[in-house]
């Protein structure tokens, strides 16, 4: 009798066991095609700046249009993002805006704070004194102009090419593998694809 129902709990946690790694291969190749569908929606559609945004550069602002004559590394803030943490750490994107400055690529740093925390968003740019433009999009227009932006915040750092179509996804910053991609996009923008 203690046989039976030992060969029973052994049946039934075999059974729960291989349930749950049904379940968790279920879940992760659901969301890794979830992800490649996301992508592939995303570099099909040209990426549209809103027809001003302020401008913050070196303290000062201004209102600007952005026009794209080179690939550009698009980094985008919204409004559910820390946007003071993320100026608090603004010079860890120092040396790659130096690269930019050899003229391969632009970057484009757009912050999109809510109304309560947009007073302070302004003040701590124009106190940081920060020498490269990063820019305020008030009215979330850029996600607005871009319905097909995806929410993964993985999708919120990209280069697109001169015609606004994205080449790149990731941020060069995060690894050495991602930096390596990143650079092979800038020197080749419009041979490379996120296909190979």
């Amino acid at each position: 009798m203690i046989i039976n129902i030992m060969k029973k709990v052994i049946l039934l946690n075999s059974t729960i066991l291989v349930a749950a790694l049904f379940f968790l291969f279920t879940l992760f190749g659901c969301k890794e095609l979830k992800t490649r569908a996301v992508f592939s929606e995303f570099i099909e559609n040209a990426v549209y700046f809103p027809t001003e945004l302020l401008q913050i550069r070196a303290g000062k602002t201004d209102t600007v249009s952005i026009l794209i004559e080179r690939p550009a590394l698009i980094v985008y803030h919204d409004r559910l993002d820390c946007s003071s943490c993320e100026i608090s750490h603004i010079y860890n994107w120092y040396g790659l805006y130096k690269e930019s400055d050899k003229g391969q690529f632009d970057i484009i740093k757009i912050f999109s704070p809510s109304e309560d925390e947009l007073p302070a968003v302004l003040q701590q740019l124009e106190i940081l004194n920060f020498p490269y433009p990063v820019y305020i999009d008030f009215d979330n227009n850029f996600r607005s102009y871009n319905k097909k932006f995806p929410e993964d915040r993985r999708f919120h750092c990209f280069l697109i090419n001169t015609e606004g179509k994205p080449i790149f996804v990731g941020n060069p910053l995060a690894s050495d593998k991602l930096n390596e991609l990143f650079e092979a996009a800038i020197n080749q923008p419009n041979l490379y694809t996120l296909e190979h």
